[in-house]
């Protein structure tokens, strides 16, 4: 009996053990694990710890920075076009974005997120990735696969978008981009950064706008997107994301829209999202 309790006694203390090494090495911040990992193989999506992807069972792709650059992406939609078994689909009217991942259904399935916060529609399931600039991005990690137990309702997988923490040591940086096209078709964006004492920012607005892009809507929208981040100390960190969104569609030719079989939202509509 002594034998079987000394025995118990042991493993429990081996388990308690590697438990707390564990635990140590899952505190870890981002310094030290770059010491033994290259910074592009760190990702936080699996277990909502930062680890390396040789640690994680999970079947995950990560998108950075400098693949956004390349791609030439103008919408975070054109961005995960590129990412094998991922549908990234616009709703007509511009109201928002279908995700699929593949062996997924709905797009209530999939989860995105942005800096810890959940971006899916509760009505419609649809993503608004419109007001996310994707020049801001440091990089995406996408879970192909259930991940519920770590951010649970996530049946089809996570889209989890990680925005620059780095801002223009100058005081105001300014970026202006226009463009223009058929049908009175326009996407204007403007964004400020900089840096102001302990008071690091950034902040965007855009604007689309298309006379009958598709061929039943009028479409306009109205994009803004702020980051702010606030050194109380030298340990100690304010950061501060507030997103907001307006799309107004409307018919431009009522009478011709079949509304037995219309693929499209033909009412006026107002939508607003924080």
């Amino acid at each position: 009996m002594k034998t079987i309790f000394k025995i118990l006694l042991i493993s429990i203390l081996v388990l308690c053990s590697s438990t707390l090494a564990l635990s140590w090495t899952d505190d870890n911040d981002e310094k030290v694990l770059s010491m033994y990992f290259k910074k592009e193989y760190l990702v936080i999506t699996p277990t909502r710890y930062l680890k390396s992807t040789s640690q994680v069972a999970e079947n995950i792709a990560v998108i950075t920075a400098s693949d956004i650059e390349a791609i030439g992406a103008v919408t975070l939609a054109d961005v995960l076009k590129y990412v094998v078994g991922i549908q990234a689909l616009m709703i007509p009217g511009g109201i928002g974005v279908e995700s699929h991942i593949q062996g997924t259904e709905t797009t209530n399935h999939v989860r995105v997120i942005i800096d810890g916060v959940t971006l899916n529609d509760i009505s419609l399931g649809t993503i608004t990735l419109q007001s996310i600039p994707v020049e801001n991005i440091e990089r995406i990690e996408i879970i192909k696969g259930p991940a519920s137990a770590a951010w649970g309702s996530s049946l089809g997988g996570i889209i989890n978008i990680i925005t620059k923490d780095s801002y223009s040591e100058k005081p105001i940086s300014v970026k202006l981009q226009g463009s223009y096209g058929f049908y009175k078709t326009q996407d204007d964006r403007a964004a400020l950064n900089g840096t102001v004492g302990p008071i690091g920012y950034y902040v965007f607005y855009g604007r689309q706008y298309s006379d009958g892009y598709n061929s039943e809507l009028l479409n306009d929208q109205h994009n803004f997107y702020t980051k702010l981040k606030v050194a109380l100390s030298e340990n100690t960190v304010m950061r501060f994301t507030l997103g907001y969104k307006k799309v107004s569609n409307e018919p431009i030719k009522p009478e011709l829209v079949d509304f037995n079989n219309s693929l499209f939202i033909v009412d006026p509509i107002v939508k607003t999202t924080f």
